[in-house]
């Protein structure tokens, strides 16, 4: 079975602190990532540090189907791949989501949203998508 892995962040850091009680903020990490002809999905996300008070980060993959003459986003809503860090997880961790029969293209974005007026939201995170042939 053919397959590839794609690396869709090295560690990197988040500090979504600022945000305020019952807010969140979406980030495109990613817009078209090219996943055509596999057939199964694998997220790896690697929790490196964290601390939150309360709230998460929502790590997740959409389909999407961009269009050379139109910038605008098609993506369906549906969230087929999410890994979400919150303040049950501890460091290190990895967390893992599975998915068949998406494409051809995946967008990843982050849901960052709080759950306390003050305290940290904060992460060290990389992430791997593993995909596979039929």
């Amino acid at each position: 079975m053919s397959g590839r892995i794609f690396s869709l962040f090295k560690k990197k850091r988040f500090d979504y602190s600022f945000l305020q009680l019952g807010t969140s903020q979406t980030i495109t990490l990613a817009r078209a990532i090219p996943v055509h002809p596999y057939y199964s999905y694998r997220l790896d996300l690697r929790v490196h540090n964290v601390e939150i008070a309360a709230g998460s980060f929502a790590f997740r993959l959409q389909e999407t189907l961009p269009y050379g003459n139109d910038p605008q986003e098609f993506t369906n809503p549906s969230v087929p791949l999410s890994a979400t860090i919150n303040s049950t997880i501890t460091a290190p961790s990895l967390l893992t989501s599975t998915a068949h029969n998406l494409g051809p293209y995946l967008r990843l974005v982050l849901v960052c949203t709080s759950g306390l007026p003050t305290g940290r939201l904060y992460t060290e995170a990389s992430a791997t998508l593993h995909a596979q042939a039929q």
